[in-house]
């Protein structure tokens, strides 16, 4: 990018740090401040911390909305087609997953977790997400500090940060899924079983696994790792029912292309350079019909994954996943009116304070 590029994005940049980052450093702080109601009452604590939670996502439908505007493009298997309201009224829920789920994609792009969490909004459900990430995303800016640590590891949102290291990791999973299983709390666990996004040295890798193992190479995809999804579906069992797949395919991109490359957040988000459409193709399992046996579930998920990088193939050469009657195109913007008014309210004590700021530097230099 040249500087003259780099100076015409400066005001669209400046807009979304002023935006997005003063959005999150409000709910980081109304979470620190909330930290007073855990030892009065926890339950009300959660309760508050899911608002926040709630604020987050509408967040991240805001700053897509604002600053990437795309439209997700569903498609669905005929079993997984109830997920499909059938309302023209945009106020109301365009989704409907079941209130309990684990939520398994491919992973092209560092956004994909947006757009996931973005699909949570339109079910109402973007309060229920728990992503396991990379422990290094703790110290991303605002992206890490939004969750800011509490004892023991934990996470304001409960998301769970591993070190790839399953020997310690498999404790701590272990620990954050049992508190998952309790109760009949909502959940979206989602999982990336590719465990990071193609890049050409993640499918050099795959190659490499894939001739070693003597297994078939996808194009499109990453060989899948089975032992932390196994372990997730072991644990959750008894409390979740289905397993939803989803494959992600983004408008603009070719076979010959890494998808990070041409998509980064710092592309989409301050650069102007974004997918237009984000096109989801939709399965579901039933968990009882998951293999428990960990080296069946392993030729399980790389079955599934076989599929997905059918998927995907079709999907470049078509620029759509393959034609099915049950399809909805929804617009990625807030569609009720109570969420404007929140994500908006959220933003006068960022105003006050930024006037407060810039009356204080006036004063201070005249």
């Amino acid at each position: 990018m040249t500087l003259a590029d780099e100076i015409r994005s400066a005001p669209r940049t400046a807009a979304f740090v002023v935006f997005f980052l003063g959005q999150a450093a409000i709910i980081n702080f109304s979470q620190i401040a909330g930290l007073a109601l855990k030892p009065i009452n926890n339950g009300c604590f959660k309760r508050f911390i899911d608002y926040t939670q709630r604020m987050f996502g509408l967040l991240l439908v805001a700053i897509t909305e604002l600053f990437a505007p795309a439209s997700f493009v569903i498609t669905a298997d005929p079993d997984a087609a109830d997920i499909f309201n059938d309302t023209s009224d945009p106020s109301l829920p365009q989704l409907s997953f079941p209130e309990r789920i684990i939520l398994i994609a491919n992973h092209q792009i560092y956004a994909d977790w947006i757009y996931l969490w973005c699909v949570a909004y339109f079910s109402r459900a973007h309060d229920a997400i728990k992503i396991i990430l990379k422990d290094s995303l703790k110290h991303v800016p605002i992206f890490g500090w939004v969750n800011f640590p509490l004892l023991q590891g934990m996470q304001f949102f409960d998301f769970i940060f591993l070190r790839r290291n399953w020997s310690a990791d498999q404790i701590h999973l272990a620990k954050h899924l049992a508190h998952l299983s309790e109760g009949a709390h909502p959940l979206w666990l989602i999982l990336f079983p590719e465990g990071t996004v193609v890049s050409k040295d993640t499918r050099k890798r795959s190659a490499a696994f894939a001739e070693k193992e003597k297994l078939s190479n996808p194009k499109n995809v990453l060989l899948p790792r089975s032992t932390g999804m196994h372990f997730c579906c072991s644990q959750l069992r008894k409390s979740v029912d289905y397993v939803y797949d989803m494959t992600i395919g983004y408008e603009g991109l070719n076979q010959d292309q890494i998808p990070q490359i041409v998509y980064t957040l710092k592309s989409m988000y301050f650069q102007n350079k974004y997918p237009r459409q984000v096109h989801i193709h939709v399965r579901r399992y039933e968990m009882s019909a998951i293999p428990t046996d960990e080296a069946e579930f392993t030729q399980w998920i790389r079955a599934r994954w076989q599929e997905k990088d059918a998927l995907m193939e079709d999907f470049y050469k078509h620029g759509r996943f393959p034609a099915t009657e049950h399809k909805k195109v929804i617009h990625i913007k807030m569609n009720h009116i109570s969420d404007l008014v929140q994500i908006w309210l959220l933003s006068i004590p960022l105003i006050v304070v930024s006037c407060a700021v810039w009356y204080s530097i006036r004063n201070f230099i005249l």
